[in-house]
This record gives structure tokens, sequence and C-alpha cells, in this order.
């Protein structure tokens, strides 16, 4: 049985540590807080895309957190396209499968 308790992950490259620095800038930048005053918005994160195409490396993009998936329509009409340069999405925090509340984009 494999050691969990003692394994290390490996670092990322440094290209993806840039990324990440860049888009947690835009998300902390004071002139993008606006975008949590909208209705039903939890928080934004850095992310990759929902949408990409099959073999393809997902786009980074700046995931603005609703609640629930009913609410992205309404708060998508809100955002702006882009963020510092990066696409903005629209996630749902919470999806509903067959009456049960699941969660999808949870901070650990």
């Amino acid at each position: 049985m494999p050691d969990l308790q003692n394994r290390t992950e490996p670092s990322p490259a440094p290209e993806v540590v840039k990324l990440q620095q860049q888009l947690m800038a835009v998300i902390n930048d004071p002139a993008n807080e606006k975008i949590l005053r909208i209705p039903n918005v939890v928080r934004t994160t850095p992310a990759l895309s929902e949408y990409h195409v099959p073999g393809t490396a997902p786009t980074p993009v700046i995931a603005i957190i609703v609640d629930y998936e009913d609410q992205i329509d309404a708060v998508q009409r809100l955002v702006p396209p882009t963020l510092g340069g990066f696409p903005t999405e629209v996630q749902a925090d919470h999806i509903d499968i067959n009456g049960s509340t699941v969660f999808k984009n949870r901070k650990k």
C-alpha cells in the first residue's frame, strides 16, 4: 500500500505559477471588486475554461462563481467578457442532480 502521508506533489511549472500570479493580480485588483457586488456572485477565482475543444489545452479564465446553475444567465449578462485581458466565465458552485445538491467549485 502506498504511503499517502509522505507523498510530495510535483511543483507547478514556472509558467503556470506566473499565470496564476497574473490571474490573482487581476482578481485582487480593487477596480474589479464591482464583480462581487453583482447579485448571486459568491467569489471570483482562477480556473480553466469549462468550454474547450477536446484535444486542446483548456483556456485559463477568471471564473465568476454563482450559487446555482439557474443564476448563470442572469449574471453572464452583467459580467464583462474580459478582466485584465483574461476571459471571464460564469460557473456554478452547486449543481442539482436528481434532487441532490452537488458542490462543484467548493474551495478545499
